[in-house]
């Protein structure tokens, strides 16, 4: 199925859908990449609400990937908001975090709407007013 993405102004989204493939993942991480190469502040939702999850390559690689660019990620990445309807995975996800916390602001909500008005103080200069998934 793959990954979705737009960006509007500083709002970046990724939808992702079914089952990633590794070179699907790869794609996701270039696109993260050049996120923070641009050098400008950002915020990003992750709509994962149709999919499946990452499988441990990708695990992997996201946590090594998170860590070697942690810098960039705490200047530029003023805020992920994850959209995972399942209790159970966001439960996952915040124990997982309460470990490891991210470089960056985050949170795990259950719909769209939660995401953006999360992600609207911490967007600089605002959402654009079209903002929507």
């Amino acid at each position: 199925m793959g990954v979705v993405e737009r960006t509007a102004g500083v709002l970046s989204t990724f939808v992702f859908e079914g089952e990633l493939t590794d070179e699907e993942f790869d794609r996701y991480i270039e696109r993260l990449e050049e996120l923070i190469g641009r050098k400008t502040e950002y915020v990003v939702v992750v709509e994962a609400t149709r999919s499946k999850a990452m499988n441990s390559r990708q695990a992997r690689k996201m946590a090594e990937w998170t860590k070697r660019h942690a810098t960039a990620l705490r200047t530029y990445c003023r805020g992920i908001a994850f959209v995972i309807p399942s209790l159970f995975v966001r439960g996952i996800l915040r124990a997982i975090w309460a470990m490891q916390s991210p470089p960056y602001p985050h949170t795990v909500v259950e719909t769209t709407a939660e995401a953006l008005e999360w992600l609207r103080p911490r967007a600089p200069g605002g959402l654009p007013t079209q903002a929507q998934v």
